[in-house]
C-alpha cells in the first residue's frame, strides 16, 4: 500500500469569510504519483497472483483443452476452466453474450479459455504455457460490412441492432436542395490508455462470500452479474470500487472480476489479477470503427434542407455496450446542433471477429460528430461561405427542440460559443515567414449530453450521516477515478454546514452502500453536487435541532463549527456532534429522473 505520510492539507484564506482552496490528501497523493490503485494492496495472507490463458486466435473451435501439466507445476493452487464456473458463464451490461471462460469456441484474440492461480506471478505464467490446447479455424469475420451475410458468430446472426430516425419527407427535400455533398467517412478503433490497466483482488470472506477491491465503474452492476456467474447471492458478494486510473467507458463491463472471484472462491485466498498493457489492449474495450455515407443538401443560401446518413458499426465478437452506443450514434448524426428540414438516419450494428467494442468517451457521439462537421465544412467550402457564418445560418436556437423534438437545455447557447470561437485570434492569417511550417485553422462544434441520455433513467442518490463518534458521513456510490470527488465532496458540506474538512468522512464505490448509478457520462460530479445542495439545508437543521435538545438549548442557538461543534456564540461552550450512530436521522437524496 502507498503511505499517506507527509501529504499537506493547506487551508487558504479566513474562516470569517468562509471562501478558500482546500488542498486535500487526495490530490495530493495524485500530484506526488502516489495514489493506490486497486491492486496496490497492503501485504495479504496467502496473497496469491492468477493469470489468465487468452486463445490467441481470431476464431476457432476449440478441440481439446488439458490443464493436467499445469495443475502439476510448483507453486499452482487451481487451474479454472469453463467446467469450473458454477453460475452463469457469461457477463454483459446489455446482453451476457461474452464467456467468462469458453468452453466449445473462440471468437477473438482476447478470448480467455483458462485461469491460474499460483504462489508468485512467475509460477502462474509457467503453468499458463503448460496448458495445451488445440484449435480448428473457423472462418475470420473482419469486415463488418460484409458482416450479415457471413459466418454466423452468435445464434440468430452477425446483425445485432439496426435503427433509423427520421424528419420530414428527405426525398422532397433534396430535390430542392441546390447544393448536395455526398461523402463516405471512415472512424478506426481506439483503445484506452489507462494509467492503470485492469487489475483487483478478490479476498474470500470465510463464510462462502468475497469481497472485491476493483477499479470499474458501477461497484451495484457489477456484483449482481458477479453473483450471477459465481452461483452466489447478491449479499454475498461485495464491490469496493476503488481510485481507479482512468476509465472512460473501457471498465464499465466486467474485468478481471469474474475470474479473480472464481480463483479466490476456489483457493480459499486471496487473488490478485492484474492485466498487463498487452493483455489489456488485445482483452479490453475498444471504440466502434465506424464506416458512414453521408449526403447532406442546403439551398443557395445556405440553410440546410435534407440530410440522410448510412452507417455500419463493428462491434466485435460481443455486444457489450453496442447497442446503446448505435443509439446516440444515431442522435448525433442527426446534426442535433442544426436545423434541418428533413433527414434519414440509419445505422446497423454488426458482429466480427474483432476486438469487443463497447463504451469509449463521447459514446458514440465522436464518430458521427466528425462526419457532420466535415459535411458542413465541405457546403460551406462550395458555396463560398467561411465555416462560421455557414454554421450560424443554421444553429438551433435556445428553446428550440432537439432531433428527436425533445426540449434541450443548453450550458451555453450555440450562437454564443460560436461567436466566441469566431473572436479567436487563431483565425489571424500565417505570416508565412517561415517556409518549413504550414499553418491552418479548422472549426467544428458538438452538442454531448450530460448524463445516460437518450431516455434512460438517470437517478441517483447519496447518503449523509453521522458515524458513532460524531463525524459527517458521506457515502455516494461513484467511482473516483479523476474527478476528485473526495474533495468535491468534503468541499461541498464543509461550505454548506460548515465545518472543517477534517471533519467529514467520505466513502465512494462500495455496493453495500447507496446505488447512485454508474460512474460515467459525466454525470457523478452532477449528481454528487444536486444531492447533497438538496440533502444538506434540512439535514443540518435536524443537527442542530438534536443537538439542542441533548443540550437542554432552543434550535436555534446553535450552528455547525469547525471541529464538528455546534456553536452558535464563539465565547460560549461548543456542543459536541451528536455521535450515536445516524442520529439525527440519515440523510438521503436522489436526483430527478
Amino acid at each position: 500500500m502507498i503511505p499517506d505520510t507527509d501529504l499537506p492539507v493547506q487551508t487558504l484564506g479566513t474562516d470569517r469569510q468562509r471562501e478558500h482552496w482546500w488542498v486535500g490528501p487526495e490530490t495530493a497523493r495524485r500530484v506526488a504519483g502516489r495514489t493506490a490503485y486497486a491492486t496496490d494492496v497492503p501485504p495479504l495472507d496467502g496473497l496469491l497472483h492468477g493469470a489468465v490463458l487468452r486463445c490467441g486466435v481470431a476464431h476457432a473451435r476449440v478441440v481439446s483443452l488439458d490443464v493436467r501439466g499445469a495443475r502439476a507445476m510448483p507453486g499452482v493452487r487451481a487451474v479454472v476452466t469453463a467446467e469450473d464456473v458454477p453460475g452463469t458463464n457469461g457477463f454483459g451490461i446489455v446482453l451476457r453474450d461474452q464467456p467468462v471462460l469458453c468452453r466449445d469456441r473462440v471468437r477473438f484474440e482476447g478470448d480467455a479459455v483458462a485461469a491460474v492461480a499460483a504462489d508468485t506471478p512467475e509460477q502462474a505464467r509457467a503453468a499458463l504455457a503448460a496448458i495445451e490446447v488445440t484449435y480448428e479455424p473457423l472462418p475470420i469475420v473482419g469486415d463488418a460490412l460484409s458482416a450479415a451475410e457471413a459466418w454466423p458468430l452468435h445464434e440468430g446472426g452477425n446483425l445485432l441492432a439496426e435503427h433509423t430516425l427520421r424528419r420530414g419527407e428527405l426525398d422532397a427535400a433534396l430535390a430542392r436542395c441546390a447544393l448536395v455533398v455526398e461523402q463516405d467517412y471512415r472512424t478506426p478503433r481506439q483503445m484506452h490508455a489507462f494509467m492503470e490497466t485492469e487489475g483487483g483482488v478478490a479476498i474470500p470472506d470465510g463464510r462462502g462470500g468475497l469481497c472485491v477491491q476493483v477499479g470499474c465503474q458501477s461497484g451495484h452492476r457489477d456484483r449482481l452479474q458477479l453473483a450471477d456467474i459465481l452461483g452466489l447471492a447478491p449479499e454475498q458478494v461485495t464491490i469496493r470500487a476503488v481510485a481507479t486510473g482512468g476509465a472512460f467507458g473501457g471498465k464499465d463491463e466486467l474485468t478481471v472480476q469474474p475470474i479473480a472471484g472464481l480463483l479466490a472462491l476456489r483457493t480459499g485466498r486471496p487473488v490478485r489479477l492484474h492485466l498487463d498493457r498487452f493483455e489489456s489492449c488485445r482483452s479490453g474495450i475498444k471504440r466502434h470503427p465506424v464506416v458512414a455515407r453521408v449526403t447532406t443538401g442546403c439551398d443557395r443560401d445556405g440553410r440546410l434542407l435534407a440530410h440522410r446518413v448510412d452507417a455500419v458499426l463493428d462491434t466485435g465478437a460481443y455486444a457489450s455496450l453496442g447497442p446503446a452506443v448505435l443509439e446516440n450514434y444515431l442522435d448525433h448524426a442527426t446534426a442535433p446542433l442544426y436545423r434541418i428540414e428533413a433527414y434519414q438516419v440509419h445505422g446497423r450494428l454488426l458482429y466480427t471477429n474483432n476486438g469487443v467494442a463497447g463504451a469509449f468517451r463521447g459514446f458514440g457521439g465522436n464518430q458521427a460528430t466528425f462526419a457532420v462537421e466535415s459535411q458542413m465544412d465541405a457546403l460551406a467550402a462550395r458555396l463560398g461561405l467561411t465555416p462560421v457564418e455557414f454554421r450560424r445560418r443554421n444553429l438551433r436556437r435556445p428553446g428550440e427542440p432537439g432531433s428527436r423534438g425533445q426540449p434541450v437545455r443548453w450550458t451555453r447557447p450555440p450562437a454564443e460559443l460560436l461567436h466566441l470561437a469566431a473572436r479567436s485570434p487563431l483565425w489571424r492569417p500565417s505570416s508565412g515567414e517561415d517556409p518549413r511550417w504550414l499553418e491552418g485553422t479548422g472549426l467544428a462544434m458538438g452538442g454531448q449530453g450530460n448524463g445516460l441520455g437518450d431516455g434512460l433513467p438517470d437517478a441517483g442518490g447519496g447518503r449523509l450521516s453521522l458515524s458513532p463518534e460524531g463525524r459527517i458521513r458521506v457515502e455516494f456510490g461513484f467511482v473516483d477515478y479523476g474527478q476528485n470527488l473526495t474533495e468535491l465532496v468534503i468541499r461541498r458540506v464543509s461550505e454548506a454546514l460548515p465545518c472543517a474538512p477534517e471533519d467529514i468522512d467520505v466513502v465512494l464505490g462500495r455496493s453495500d452502500g447507496p446505488d447512485s448509478g454508474p460512474t460515467s457520462a459525466s454525470r457523478s460530479t452532477v449528481v454528487v453536487d444536486q444531492v447533497l445542495r438538496a440533502v444538506l439545508p434540512g439535514w443540518a437543521r435536524r443537527l442542530c435541532a438534536e443537538a439542542a435538545r441533548r443540550a437542554g438549548l432552543p434550535p436555534e442557538a446553535l450552528v455547525c463549527g469547525p471541529g464538528g461543534h455546534l456553536v452558535a456564540d464563539p465565547e460560549a461552550a461548543a456542543v459536541p456532534l451528536p455521535g450515536a450512530g445516524r442520529e439525527p436521522g440519515a440523510g438521503a437524496g436522489r436526483t430527478p429522473r
